[in-house]
């Protein structure tokens, strides 16, 4: 059984939901599960047999387009659960789990346990008349906080609800529709099927495997299971099964259905910029791919799948537009690739957030057509690298108290072509939380690392990044938390690790870690908002490099700020390249160019402290006249700066 005190902490967290907060697992490991034996070997259910796709409609209709419905659904007492669990059973599985049985509840909610949180019901059709629950929650404490253990069945549970027999001659391709609202702790929640009467079933098929310690589905979340094999026989029956312990499943609206004929999904993408946020200079040699994963559970073949990709500015203006089409999918793919042919460099982009959105299509009128659409956003910055957007829906993490203080944070990778820009790198700014019993970050340190990584890494080294002759720390510095508040953003300077009196110069085209490291007591803020696909989330190291999670949207707050150092110009060109007026200046800067010959340039304006506040590439600029707003500039001292191939020249001047 679990540490009772693990499962306190978690459910306590349930307190911060509305400020944001929610404490997970540092890892997996660190979990400990008892299953009951009759289930340990049918946790994986070999594909193709079923697919499982997780449909949230949001308020929309009960069944896909056109379903020919067999059993259950809108108006059937059994299918909605009206009033009561009608002829469906539950039993418990386990000498100690005998008592936890599914029930019927008027409003579809399971708030008799501690820690519902006054969370709302589901929002199913007809919730009006009730709805099917799974409470492990109040099993375990009887509704009380901290009564851990001493409910009318104690923790872990096994628990099945059984449907009614039903005959499904005639109808060999079926699916199972029902609305879902679920929240995990430490289970797992699944469906199984029989064909002769409950006397033997199938290999489980885990439902909402996605979903975090401590996270929700949304409440009116409709899941599509595709149950292939499952139908011709008149003693046709099916479960849904908890496995574990806290918090619930609630179960409403329940249908068996006719397999679907055309049901393309799009399952996943490939998020391709190298990192959400990254500075002008130092985007526009990401080349874009654009790559999705495909399925046909459908049982017939889908002619000419089409699938777009298209990147729109923050207007809403076009971008990039392509297409690839395949001849065929047949029924029962899964995760077929889909590659454009076409790649994109985000060249010349201006500062702001910008969408990427994928479609998926067919000859056919899809059945489920919610499931065809993805987008994700990237973003230009000033200044700043960045892994995460910013979004406050945030989460924390930490290490076992005693274990060895972790390093975290994020790579980031400079431009392959600066132009002689003389970058350096400033800052780094993390958001720390303290987990320990004193709820204080007082007297608690951070450390934060700037490290160039060389081509010779391979991650698989346990040396830290003092030591191992392949990461070369630049910069570092230290914090003695004083009044800072858990959760806050800090900027902390970072000082030339290798020589005091210069900048942290950024070469071109290098891979660095921006690195925290805390105390065992102190986590690091998280977002939950980009998925890498198949690259790790972030970067670790605690005793060995750790790559972060794949196809998570679990991403540390550790950002890497930058400038520009003014007072050098390598290459200087002529004085005569480039003049500007009227200096001092006040809402408009003259620039005008005196170049030998059409060339590729960048202009660059930075405040004082060398961050960029304006750039703008050009490409063939010779002799031209160009002008740049500065009626939103605050009033101080500024530099432009001319960069070509060719070399520099950086003019001071002031805004009054």
């Amino acid at each position: 059984m679990m540490n009772r005190i693990t499962l306190m902490i978690a459910c306590l967290s349930l307190l911060f939901v509305n400020f944001g907060y929610s404490q997970i697992q540092p890892s997996k490991n660190s979990i400990t599960k008892r299953v009951p034996a009759q289930y340990t070997t049918q946790k994986t259910l070999p594909a193709p047999s079923a697919t499982t796709l997780a449909k949230d409609i949001d308020g929309g209709n009960l069944l896909p387009l056109d379903a020919v419905v067999l059993w259950g659904g809108p108006g059937d007492p059994d299918g909605e659960f009206a009033d009561s669990l009608n002829n469906w059973t539950t039993q418990g599985i386990g000498q100690d789990t005998s008592d936890a049985l599914w029930f019927w509840d008027a409003d579809g909610d399971a708030s008799d346990g501690a820690y519902w949180g006054g969370l709302t019901a589901i929002n199913s059709p007809s919730v009006s008349n009730g709805a099917a629950v799974f409470d492990s929650d109040f099993l375990d404490n009887n509704g009380v906080a901290g009564n851990f253990g001493n409910g009318p069945s104690p923790a872990p549970h096994t628990s099945e609800l059984i449907s009614p027999t039903i005959d499904l001659t005639g109808h060999p391709d079926v699916a199972l529709n029902f609305y879902s609202y679920y929240r995990n702790f430490q289970s797992e929640v699944f469906v199984s099927y029989s064909r002769d009467d409950g006397v033997t079933w199938e290999p489980l098929i885990q439902v909402h495997g996605e979903v975090p310690v401590n996270e929700t589905t949304a409440n009116a979340e409709e899941m599509l299971i595709y149950l292939n094999g499952a139908g011709d026989t008149d003693k046709f029956k099916f479960k849904f099964v908890f496995d574990g312990e806290y918090y619930y499943w609630i179960i409403d609206d329940v249908a068996i259905i006719e397999r679907p004929k055309h049901d393309l999904i799009l399952e996943s993408i490939f998020y391709t910029p190298l990192s959400y946020g990254q500075p002008q200079g130092h985007i526009d040699t990401d080349e874009f791919l654009f790559s999705i994963d495909v399925s046909n559970p459908g049982s017939v073949t889908q002619t000419n799948v089409q699938f777009d990709a298209v990147i729109l500015d923050p207007g809403g203006i076009e971008l990039f537009n392509e297409t690839i089409v395949i001849d065929e999918l047949a029924p029962g793919a899964t995760d077929s690739n889909m590659v454009l042919d076409e790649t994109y460099f985000p060249a010349n982009l201006d500062v702001g957030v910008y969408q990427m959105r994928y479609f998926l299509s067919a000859d056919s009128t899809d059945q489920f057509e919610q499931d065809n659409f993805e987008s994700a956003i990237f973003e230009v910055t000033t200044n700043v690298f960045q892994a995460e957007t910013g979004n406050p829906d945030f989460e924390t993490g930490t290490t076992v108290a005693g274990a060895p203080q972790w390093e975290i944070g994020n790579s980031y990778t400079t431009g392959s072509d600066l132009m002689g820009v003389p970058y350096i790198a400033t800052s780094i700014t993390f958001a720390p939380d303290d987990l320990s019993a004193a709820n204080s970050l007082e007297g608690k340190n951070a450390i934060v690392a700037l490290v160039e990584v060389t081509e010779d890494f391979d991650g698989g080294s346990s040396s830290d990044y003092l030591t191992d002759e392949n990461l070369i720390v630049v910069g570092l510095n230290s914090l003695t938390f004083t009044n800072e508040s858990d959760g806050d953003e800090i900027t902390l300077t970072l000082d030339n690790f290798i020589n005091d009196d210069e900048p942290i110069f950024l070469k071109e085209d290098t891979e660095y870690f921006a690195l925290v490291s805390y105390p065992p007591e102190v986590g690091n803020i998280f977002n939950r908002e980009v998925d890498y696909g198949d690259r790790g989330s972030f970067i670790a190291f605690n005793g060995g490099w750790f790559g972060g999670f794949t196809n998570s949207t679990l991403v540390p707050l550790v950002r890497l700020n930058i400038g520009i150092f003014n007072n050098v110009d390598e290459n200087p060109l002529p004085e005569s390249a480039m003049g500007i007026f009227p200096n001092p200046v006040g809402d408009v800067l003259n620039a005008a160019i005196d170049l030998e010959k059409p060339t590729d340039a960048t202009i660059t304006i930075t405040d004082v402290m060398g961050q960029v506040v304006r750039m703008q590439s050009y490409s063939s600029l010779n002799k031209d006249n160009l002008q740049f707003d500065t009626s939103t500039f605050s009033a101080g001292v500024y530099h432009i700066r001319l960069a070509s191939p060719e070399g520099s020249r950086t003019i001071k001047f002031v805004v009054q």
